[in-house]
């Protein structure tokens, strides 16, 4: 049988050991719905993310590509730190989380990176990045 996205479910939701019921709750449909899907009948966007939540690769469900290209899957795998440090990221503004992924990528890069001006401001603390290129130091000030 050839592996399409109804395959590639089925198989998920087989290896994960989750039923067509708990499939159908999730995604607000009938057990018969989910069944079809499995049969090769398309799976609306909206309902192919929240698979997720069961713990299903969505990414190889669509893809059949089960490397480590998503985090799906990859999830349980984050260290604490990790973990503390995606839920601060989200819980921040854009321009704060435009400030720590330049950050991020001069560390990541050995200190070298492009950055351009990011200001940010809030009650505790005001802070930038400089502009233009740093071998190794990133300047934060008041």
């Amino acid at each position: 049988m050839d592996k399409n996205v109804g395959f590639r479910l089925k198989e998920q939701r087989n290896d994960k050991s989750v039923t067509q019921k708990a499939v159908a709750k999730v995604t607000d449909v009938s057990e018969k719905t989910v069944s079809r899907w499995e049969s090769g009948t398309p799976i609306p966007s909206d309902k192919l993310t929240l698979l997720s939540d069961l713990g299903l690769n969505v990414f190889y469900i669509l893809t059949g590509d089960k490397g480590e290209t998503s985090l799906v899957g990859k999830m349980d795998t984050f260290s604490t730190n990790e973990t503390e440090l995606i839920d601060d990221f989200r819980k921040m503004d854009a321009d704060k989380q435009a400030a720590i992924m330049q950050t991020a990528k001069l560390f990541a890069s050995n200190g070298r990176v492009e950055v351009t001006n990011t200001d940010f401001d809030n009650s505790k603390n005001k802070g930038y990045i400089n502009q233009g290129n740093h071998d190794g130091e990133v300047k934060f000030g008041k």
